[in-house]
């Protein structure tokens, strides 16, 4: 028969049991109730004889029981549960009445000791746990030995039994030992037996906790940070998974490999939780800081109380730090100024301009000129004492031609009595055949041994 469910509550007052002596037939004689004996004795406390006990003065109302002796060595009984919910049960609250049917004439007083075990398979397998608050003992030990009231001689007993942690199809055995003591042992039996959750039902569900309270990455140096993601009760079976992050953030289930697409964890009842590391991903886009996001799905359960529809898993977001600066691009007109030198010497700037002549080499020189695009001519006031256009040194060939829209980042610098960009850094063809974008102006510029060009 399948053990009792623990979906409700349940009782049992052991009135079952005959009142004549007969065979012990386990999950039989008491549907879910087990015992090392394969006898009983039926007796209202007048029997001495070592045995499994159905006792009690009438025939409808008994209690289960046993007296040690050196033939029967130690005696149990036990009650076999399941737990036939979809939450983990954490505890259960245990009542039942301890009763002396039989004072044997001990001065010692005995007890039916109790303990329990989650996965037992029989009554002496396996490790089981005493639990010394549902314990039972005796309250009669004088030196005449008598049979006894066990209905006036009774005690009640009760606790909460905590820290279960009784997964869904999992089982939980309670079991009473009754040990040979020295001397004639006192006849003891449990009687009124209630057993119930107490309140202690985890119910199935995907718990994500962030390190420290929050995510943060960075992308300069690709720092990471980490988070938690745990089921919140130990499953049946194995339960996979899915972590995927979008395009700002990478992941790792072991802190050493990342990857920017989704990974997988397995967990299952040894294993119900898995630390995820999570690292910026280092872009070249200006973005300031800004927000990834990790999805979470269960793509396989094993046990049917964790799904995507009966456990969703909230998204996490990723505060992420950007290492990226805007691109600043000064105007030819700014560069120049409206003196006889530029206001900003020995300033490393970006510009962008037209290639209107290209005069690179030994021969020439050594660089080519740049003139901003109308649409990006300064107009104010006093824009006629500047100059939108600039001459940039290039000793070493660079790849331009006349047409070119170029972006160059330099030093200004004076030399001649003229405004330069020298010192290339960093030069960029943005376009090509652009000459119509500009009305070429017309400078004279220093050549060589004193003379000078117009162009």
């Amino acid at each position: 028969m399948p053990a009792i469910a623990l979906s409700s509550s349940y009782s049992e007052e052991f009135d079952g049991l005959p009142g004549v002596n007969g065979t012990w037939i386990d999950d039989s004689t008491i549907p879910g109730w087990y015992s090392t004996r394969a006898s009983f004795i039926a007796s209202s406390g007048t029997s001495t004889t070592g045995s499994l006990y159905s006792f009690g003065a009438a025939p409808t109302e008994r209690a289960l029981g046993s007296i040690g002796s050196n033939a029967t060595g130690t005696i149990y009984y036990g009650v076999r549960f399941v737990n036939d919910t979809t939450q983990t049960i954490d505890a259960l609250d245990i009542n039942y009445f301890g009763e002396q049917w039989r004072n044997g004439g001990n001065t010692t007083a005995h007890k039916l000791d109790f303990a329990y075990q989650v996965g037992a398979t029989s009554l002496t397998a396996g490790t089981w746990i005493n639990f010394d608050a549902l314990d039972y003992t005796g309250p009669v030990a004088t030196a005449t030995g008598a049979a006894l009231d066990g209905n006036a001689n009774r005690l009640e007993v009760s606790s909460s039994l905590s820290g279960l942690s009784l997964a869904p199809g999992r089982e939980l055995w309670l079991r009473w030992e009754d040990v040979n003591d020295t001397g004639s042992d006192h006849g003891l039996a449990i009687d009124s037996l209630t057993v119930a959750t107490a309140g202690g039902v985890t119910p199935a569900g995907v718990t994500v906790t962030q390190t420290g309270g929050g995510t943060e990455v960075n992308e300069q140096g690709e720092t990471t940070d980490t988070y938690t993601i745990a089921l919140n009760t130990s499953p049946t079976g194995t339960v996979t998974i899915e972590i995927a992050p979008d395009a700002e953030v990478e992941i790792s289930t072991d802190g050493i490999n990342f990857f920017s697409t989704a990974r997988t964890v397995a967990l299952d009842s040894t294993t119900t939780s898995a630390t995820i590391t999570v690292r910026a991903i280092d872009d070249a886009e200006v973005e300031g800081a800004h927000t990834g996001t990790i999805t979470h799905s269960i793509v396989s359960s094993a046990d049917p109380a964790y799904s995507n529809s009966l456990t969703p898993i909230a998204p996490l977001s990723v505060n992420v730090l950007d290492n990226d600066v805007a691109l600043v691009i000064t105007p030819i007109s700014q560069v120049q100024g409206s003196g006889a030198a530029s206001p900003i010497v020995n300033s490393e700037v970006t510009i962008e301009g037209i290639v209107i002549g290209d005069f690179q080499g030994s021969s020439g020189l050594n660089g080519f000129y740049i003139q901003e695009e109308d649409a990006d001519a300064d107009t104010g006031v006093g824009s006629e004492l500047t100059s939108e256009g600039l001459f940039v040194f290039a000793p070493t060939a660079i790849d331009v031609a006349t047409g070119d829209k170029v972006r160059v980042k330099g030093r200004v610098s004076e030399f001649s009595n003229q405004t330069q960009l020298s010192n290339i850094t960093n030069l960029s063809i943005q376009a090509s055949n652009q000459l119509s974008l500009v009305t070429p102006r017309y400078w004279i510029y220093p050549y060589q041994y004193g003379r000078s060009r117009t162009i």
